[in-house]
């Protein structure tokens, strides 16, 4: 038995997802490839790989996620991975490119917190940046916010961080806030 008799062969189409969403690359694993991986696999796809669009100042802009659907039912497969998608609550304004076709879809909104931050003070246990202000704000953002949102990601770059916030309405999320020094941009 080889080495690659262990992996399955994949035929189908290869499509990029674009998600309008800003999250760290484990955050987007943890809330979309992997469940979109096991969806897909019934249909005969899967994800092959993803990435994070970064502007000049590495901030989050959005990310993707590298699928392969199935070549015996690819409309079918088409429709699982977009269902499965909003079903995981990808955020509006995310789409697939179809050669010139273009598929939107999503179902929730969003917002960036941007903020000043004085210290980046520890790693956590995957070696991530952190800060015990940070950590104070989101905590604070958690308890405002409460069922109409959720903190999907952050990032510390550099003397700012980011906290990216999700939910039904962007408005309702953006009334709850009420944190000094900061600026709520709308995201999705």
């Amino acid at each position: 038995m080889g080495l690659f008799s262990r992996f399955r062969k994949l035929r189908g189409y290869a499509l990029t997802v674009q998600l309008n969403a800003r999250l760290q690359p484990m955050h987007r694993g943890a809330r979309f490839e992997d469940p979109l991986a096991v969806a897909l696999e019934r249909v005969g796809g899967a994800v092959t790989g993803g990435g994070s669009a970064l502007d000049d100042l590495s901030r989050i802009l959005s990310c993707t996620i590298d699928v392969v659907i199935g070549e015996d039912y690819p409309d079918e497969s088409l429709d699982t991975l977009i269902r499965s998608l909003e079903s995981l609550s990808a955020p509006r304004g995310s789409r697939i490119e179809l050669g010139d076709e273009v598929r939107e879809f999503g179902v929730i909104e969003g917002i960036a917190i941007r903020m000043p931050l004085l210290e980046v003070d520890y790693e956590n246990d995957d070696y991530i940046p952190c800060s015990h202000e940070l950590d104070t704000v989101m905590a604070s953002v958690t308890t405002a916010v409460a069922d109409a949102g959720e903190i999907w990601s952050w990032r510390l770059n550099g003397s700012d961080a980011e906290i990216y916030v999700y939910g039904a309405s962007r408005e309702t999320i953006r009334a709850r806030l009420d944190i000094e020094g900061a600026e709520l941009i709308d995201i999705a």
